[in-house]
């Protein structure tokens, strides 16, 4: 046991060689600092990320698939026992354009119950014209107030299996900045639009029309409970993957089938609305056909008709031109004769007047049967007339009934090649295929967690540079202060105290040193060295908010280690002093021969 008195002269020696005693209290100090801030920073970062990742609902597993997933696909994992829920989540790229600038975001549907994203300015989206846009904008831009209440524009016209817009919103109002889990590092992703890599995301609300899922969120059961990627999570992550896996080849045959299914009854329904199109324009083009042949025949009856007419009249004008000059010379044999007849001059004027209205009803009905051979003529040219117009109607008609009979094949044949095509489409269509991940198939997680790994190699390390330092400077202040003490030290021996209990002294000096450091160390690096390592690592990764904790027992176990390397030190040199004899200690240390 020490000594009261011993105490109080330790106590003495305290005071009297304060600036020796701060010296060895800021090594250990800064040992302890060291050491605990930086063996907390990785627990202290992952206890953010756990946080984080709870807090935000932040999914186990993500399940994506070739074909994409269904409602169906939903239920079967839900069925599971290690599942808790399972959340379907669309997404679409699309160029997009702020302020006249074109980039390329992800379009998320915004979901509270999964990967919920955290707002760090401005309010939530409350209708489908508004959405949350990504902090990774704000970086690169002027600030968050620069952003809120500006209109963003999405520049895609791709359309779903029905030939509907696959966005039924094209223009939003950003009305709040926000942070998810699913993107904790400064990584997008890929695209297979523009120059491929996708430079933000933005949550909407029911404005992606797809009749699939291109993601499933999988929550286990009892995982939050659990730290992350802790050895208790990743059994159960296992457990819950090794269920999936089980339905996940009866899941993927099934949407094969289905989109197979689907597929054939479409191409079968459009095979029969083709054949029963192809029926009635066929009927159509056959109706259009027997009415140009009706006309054809229609025009040659006419024409033949009007060539029998023709004949016949040229014959009747003939006859009656033949009558006429007959009739002519009749009369004119007939005023011969009445001239050269002995006849009383009475008789002869009155016989002559006889022949006079002959010969005037003779011009008469000549002139009335040219009239009328004129009028039949004229009707016959008519009739030509309005053969010729047919004719060239029907030329037209014959014409446009070929180009809508061309127009109507080619359109029939197109649609045909369509169903054709469809058909052999039904036939590539590949086997569905699931792919099963975890938060570490996250390029962001896997990252953080090989940092949090780097820091926790850091922190073994490092810190024992201040230890070595504090060891070097202990020896140099203590073996000074021995060395001072000798007189001392070898009176005390002449008095009778053990050489154990006059080092217990030094290690008293000592401990109290390492006790104040080290205390100060915990209170200063467990909150002051996290804090600036995460700054650092904040410009890489984004959790909305850093925990640090105070690990007592991180700080112990290195105040321990400062007294250990302090102590030791001290202990070393004052076994080494109280090897001589109290004479030879009461006596000034002799100098080093040169």
């Amino acid at each position: 046991m020490i000594k009261k008195s011993l105490l109080k002269n330790n106590l003495k020696s305290i005071y009297k060689t304060r600036r020796r005693f701060i010296s060895i209290l800021v090594m250990a100090f800064l040992g302890v600092g060291f050491f605990a801030g930086l063996v907390a920073t990785s627990p202290d970062m992952l206890d953010s990320l756990d946080k984080y990742a709870d807090s935000s609902n932040l999914y186990d597993i993500n399940i994506i698939s070739t074909l994409g997933l269904t409602d169906d696909d939903i239920t079967a994992l839900q069925a599971l026992d290690g599942v808790e829920n399972a959340y379907g989540i669309q997404t679409k790229d699309s160029i997009s354009k702020i302020d006249d600038k074109e980039s390329i975001c992800k379009v998320i549907e915004y979901n509270e119950n999964v990967n919920t994203p955290v707002i760090v300015a401005g309010r939530n989206i409350e209708n489908e014209n508004e959405c949350l846009i990504d902090p990774a904008v704000v970086r690169t831009g002027k600030g968050v107030e620069e952003y809120i209440g500006k209109k963003i524009i999405l520049e895609n016209d791709d359309l779903d299996s029905n030939d509907n817009p696959i966005f039924t919103q094209k223009e939003f109002e950003i009305v709040g900045i926000a942070e998810t889990p699913v993107y904790i590092s400064d990584e997008r992703g890929n695209t297979s639009i523009g120059n491929g890599t996708v430079s933000f995301y933005i949550f909407t609300k029911d404005v992606i029309n797809m009749d699939y899922y291109t993601g499933v969120y999988v929550t286990a059961k009892g995982a939050k409970e659990t730290i992350t990627n802790s050895d208790e999570y990743l059994s159960i992550i296992n457990s819950v993957t090794s269920e999936i896996e089980t339905i996940k080849e009866t899941r993927e045959n099934a949407r094969y089938q289905s989109l197979v299914d689907d597929a054939t009854a479409k191409v079968n329904d459009a095979q029969k609305e083709f054949d029963d199109k192809k029926q009635d324009v066929e009927a159509e083009l056959q109706d259009a056909e027997n009415q140009i042949k009706n006309a054809e025949n229609q025009i040659a009856s006419s024409e033949r008709k009007i060539q029998n007419g023709e004949k016949e009249l040229n014959t009747q004008i003939e006859q009656a031109n033949a009558q006429f000059a007959s009739a002519k010379t009749q009369l004119e044999n007939v005023e011969k004769q009445l001239e050269a007849a002995p006849l009383e001059d009475a008789v002869k004027e009155a016989q002559k007047a006889e022949l006079l209205k002959q010969k005037q009803a003779l011009e008469t009905s000549q002139k009335a049967a040219e009239a009328k051979f004129e009028q039949a003529k004229t009707e016959i040219a008519n009739s030509k007339a309005e053969i010729r117009n047919a004719k060239s109607k029907l030329s037209s008609s014959k014409a446009e009934f070929e180009d809508k009979k061309q127009e109507a094949q080619d359109k029939l044949d197109e649609a045909q090649a369509k169903i054709d095509d469809a058909k052999n489409e039904i036939s590539k269509i590949e086997k569905c295929k699931w792919y099963i991940q975890d938060r570490l198939d996250n390029s962001g997680y896997n990252n953080i967690f090989d940092a949090i790994k780097t820091m926790s190699n850091i922190s073994k390390m490092f810190p024992v540079i201040f230890y070595i330092v504090a060891v070097l400077i202990s020896l140099t202040s203590m073996t000074r202060m021995i060395e001072e003490e000798r007189i001392e030290i070898g009176t005390l021996k002449a008095l009778g105290y053990t050489n154990t209990q006059i080092i217990l002294k030094y290690i008293i000096y000592s401990l109290f040193a390492c006790i104040l450091g080290g205390a100060l160390g915990m209170i200063v690096g467990l909150y002051l060295i996290p804090n600036i390592v995460w700054i650092m690592y904040s410009m890489i990764y984004s959790i909305p908010k850093f925990y640090s904790s105070f690990r007592f027992d991180i700080g112990l176990l290195g105040t321990i280690i400062s007294f250990i390397c302090i102590g030791g030190a001290t202990v070393l040199v004052a076994i080494n002093e109280l090897k001589q004899m109290p004479s030879a200690l009461m006596r000034p240390k002799p100098p080093k021969k040169r």
